[in-house]
């Protein structure tokens, strides 16, 4: 089960990333307009642009494709539980 657990974590890390760049990229622009550094407000901004553009199409439509696939894909069984509950159920 740990492998199945880290398997779907690792799906969705790129879909994290993109919350965590987005994050600090809001916290720089921060910082640069606090010091007044145009530069650096100028190149965030751009960053930001960049993922606003590419980032979906890039990296987390195929996170999110995974995802849905995984969930599609998830075979369910029955337990030992219903099945004999099930063959009690169906004894004359």
């Amino acid at each position: 089960m740990k492998n199945l657990a880290s398997d779907q974590e690792a799906k969705s890390l790129p879909l994290k990333l993109g919350h965590g760049i987005n994050r600090c990229l809001v916290l720089l622009k921060g910082e640069a307009i606090r010091k007044r550094d145009t530069l650096l407000k100028e190149n965030v901004e751009n960053v930001q642009l960049l993922m606003s553009l590419e980032w979906h199409e890039r990296v987390s439509c195929h996170s999110l494709k995974e995802l849905y696939d995984a969930k599609l894909n998830k075979k369910k069984l029955p337990t030992t539980d219903d099945i004999v509950r099930l063959t009690d159920f169906q004894k004359p």
